[in-house]
């Protein structure tokens, strides 16, 4: 994602803000934008076409990502030898460790030495872009990229804020869900539970059986969020204002709170 020019005493508010990493990056503000690259395909060919034509002096581009080698070191390798070869721009890239992102990212903006490019999550993304620190990527798109937007709708709109279009897709991970069949057993379970419902009365069954917990929950700041969509809340109305201060959205974290006060639920 791009992030906006800001003079340097506007930066340190930055730092009061928590928040995950997916793809961005600060930029040198003296010569160049900063983007961010969030869930689909590597689109460095189509911002740097798309965008201002740099000079020779400026043919340079740093690229950051999160923990992609030595998995994928060779994927990457290989893409940005084709992008140099077609346009004469040499991509330098560095791999951070997933933990270090965020730190390092805000450490750079404040040194003014942000990366052209950032691997970050959609939270932390969203929270610069609220504060109006990323660029509109739109523009610099090609008409190819704009059409992948028909087919991933709902990634493309986890970038934008204000119809802004703060980042660029590059990949999503599907949860996917483990079980412990002896543990089942021993609770007197023949399937896993299907259900919200049926998960709240299963971790109560095999609490009481066999003394263990029946999941783990990892509870970080969007979570609980992330849980009432799956129980089938709007978070959000038409016109973008919080909608889940209701009696729905009180039952389904209170949810949560009663697994945690039962002891159903790691501490």
């Amino acid at each position: 994602m791009p992030l906006k020019r800001r003079n340097s005493g506007a930066l340190p508010e930055l730092f009061n803000n928590k928040g995950s990493v997916w793809l961005a990056v600060p930029m040198k503000l003296s010569r160049r934008r900063f983007s961010a690259l969030t869930l689909g395909s590597l689109a460095l060919g189509s911002l740097a076409e798309a965008c201002t034509p740099r000079q020779a002096a400026d043919s340079k581009l740093v690229f950051w990502t999160m923990q992609l080698q030595p998995t994928f070191t060779d994927f990457i390798g290989e893409r940005l030898a084709v992008f140099t070869a077609e346009t004469g721009i040499v991509v330098q890239w560095v791999d951070v460790p997933w933990a270090d992102m965020e730190s390092k990212i805000l450490t750079a903006m404040a040194a003014n030495n942000a990366p052209d490019l950032a691997n970050l999550n959609p939270s932390f993304a969203a929270k610069l872009a609220e504060r109006n620190t990323l660029l509109d990527v739109w523009p610099c798109l090609s008409d190819r990229d704009r059409d992948a937007y028909a087919y991933y709708p709902r990634l493309w709109q986890a970038n934008q804020w204000q119809n802004t279009t703060f980042g660029i897709p590059w990949y999503v991970t599907t949860d996917i869900t483990f079980y412990n069949q002896p543990l089942l057993e021993a609770a007197g379970l023949s399937q896993p539970p299907r259900t919200f419902i049926e998960l709240a009365q299963a971790a109560a069954q095999i609490k009481a059986a066999t003394g263990k917990y029946a999941f783990l929950l990892t509870m970080d700041g969007s979570q609980v969020l992330e849980a009432m969509v799956q129980m089938g809340l709007e978070l959000l109305n038409t016109e973008g204002s919080v909608a889940y201060a209701t009696p729905a959205a009180e039952a389904i974290f209170q949810y949560w709170v009663d697994l945690f006060q039962n002891g159903l639920i790691t501490p």
